[in-house]
């Protein structure tokens, strides 16, 4: 790895910027993309979350401002949500005491598009955007991309996921042959087929066996059927973590939870997609100065979003696209800290974590009982000689639960719950036996049949 960034012949003023802002040498990402990037390579980079990948391109961009004329917009960031975009604009304000002559500009529903007009008026070099915005703009021709020389994507799967590439393809017609660099933690294969139609086969791929980063540790917690909101207060009283990241599959589990967690005293915030922008760049703001231990949030928050201390993920249940275990994990352990990535799950959950071991990821593994957080048994050990459930009973056992336990732990609520699991169970067995009976006589019939045929 370059011992440092000098290594690539920077701008002198870019290398004096990274210094004073703490970046000494580069990422593993970093090496393999700048002098790539510096040469005017179009790239598809793949790598771990957390690796770094921002700073991979804004350098080549900033080091090329020195020699691009600047009169023009030349530079274009499309990330897919305006807290990406956000994030990536105070990155690049970073660089601001030495670059002072780079305009900069941020054009998302952050602001309404004729502030977004108005911000214009002073050609920009570089633009980070949204996607939908950025189209609006570009039809309404107050952006033009004659002089457009880079294009970056960032987060590329999620730009694809979110049906952005409509927009992507409009303003990519509009640009003359410019350098494009991809970006993304994931690439499939329905992505790869639309990196197809902009650069085809002539391109260069950064990529890293690792989903997430090599700091991070995996743990699987067995909560045997409790309520998630018991579970994740003996969690945390059990680990007492410095920062944790809380991450839901949907909002209304987020706002359960904080409801409960609120509740008992804890210094937690929640985000979700309900919040507007102000709201959600408020809450931002006061999670990255510290002031909260615990943060709630939904998948939103798992994508690209960048805290600097973020000690402990807990996914208090997997979600539904599994690629996204991967996003959640790699809100901590970034940048070469270590991390741990904690999961809670049941019985149900067997063949849903044997993917995500399929995929690589190696998990230790604990038993939360009796608030109680001990070293369990390895997962495959556990489920080895367990009965195949019959699925329409395990969906009823689910929606029993889902009835019975609530959105709030209430007293009693465990033996509700037992009794209306023991009901279903008790209602599938006398259906399996009136079957049995069935089928029976069924049998019976037919061979008292043949007999008569027979006879």
């Amino acid at each position: 790895m370059a011992s440092s960034f000098k290594s690539f012949n920077l701008d002198s003023r870019l290398v004096a910027s990274l210094t004073r802002q703490g970046y000494l040498s580069p990422s593993k990402v970093q090496e393999l993309v700048i002098p790539k990037a510096l040469k005017g390579a179009n790239l598809v980079v793949k790598s771990e979350t957390g690796s770094g990948k921002t700073h991979a391109y804004l350098i080549p961009l900033l080091n090329q401002q020195k020699r691009s004329n600047a009169l023009f917009f030349n530079a274009l960031i499309i990330t897919p949500t305006n807290e990406l975009a956000r994030q990536v604009f105070n990155f690049l304000r970073g660089f601001k005491q030495e670059y002072h002559e780079v305009k900069v500009r941020l054009l998302s529903s952050e602001t309404s598009e004729k502030e977004n007009i108005v911000g214009l008026k002073e050609t920009p070099q570089i633009v980070v955007g949204t996607p939908g915005r950025l189209a609006s703009l570009f039809k309404k021709g107050h952006l033009k991309a004659d002089h457009l020389e880079t294009i970056i994507l960032d987060e590329a799967d999620m730009l694809l996921e979110m049906g952005y590439f409509n927009e992507i393809d409009y303003i990519m017609h509009l640009a003359h042959h410019p350098q494009l660099m991809i970006f993304s933690a994931t690439i499939e294969a329905n992505l790869q087929n639309r990196i197809n139609r902009y650069i085809g086969a002539d391109y260069e791929i950064t990529s890293d066996s690792m989903k997430t980063s090599r700091g991070v540790s995996h743990h699987l917690i067995d909560i045997h059927h409790q309520h998630v909101n018991e579970a994740t207060l003996a969690f945390i009283k059990n680990k007492n973590p410095n920062f944790l990241l809380i991450l839901a599959s949907n909002k209304n589990d987020v706002n359960a939870l904080y409801d409960f967690l609120k509740a008992q005293k804890f210094s937690v915030i929640k985000v979700t997609g309900d919040l507007s922008d102000r709201e959600r760049r408020a809450a931002l703001k006061r999670i990255n100065q510290d002031e909260f231990q615990i943060v709630v949030a939904s998948d939103l928050m798992s994508r690209g979003m960048d805290f600097q201390n973020v000690s402990d993920v807990l996914s208090i249940n997997l979600p539904s696209d599994l690629s996204y275990y991967f996003h959640r994990a790699g809100r901590t352990g970034r940048f070469d800290k270590r991390g741990h990535s904690y999961v809670f799950y049941n019985t149900d959950d067997t063949r849903r974590v044997e993917s995500l071991m399929k995929q690589g990821v190696v998990f230790d593994y604990y038993s939360l009982k009796n608030n109680l957080l001990t070293v369990g048994k390895p997962f495959q050990k556990t489920f080895k000689n367990k009965k195949k459930i019959d699925p329409d009973l395990l969906r009823e056992i689910k929606k029993a639960k889902y009835e019975n336990q609530g959105k709030r732990v209430k007293p009693g609520y465990k033996k509700k719950v037992k009794n209306a699991i023991n009901k279903v169970k008790q209602k599938h067995k006398r259906e399996l036996i009136r079957k049995d009976i069935r089928r029976q006589r069924v049998e019976r019939y037919k061979a008292e049949a043949r007999n008569r045929h027979h006879g």
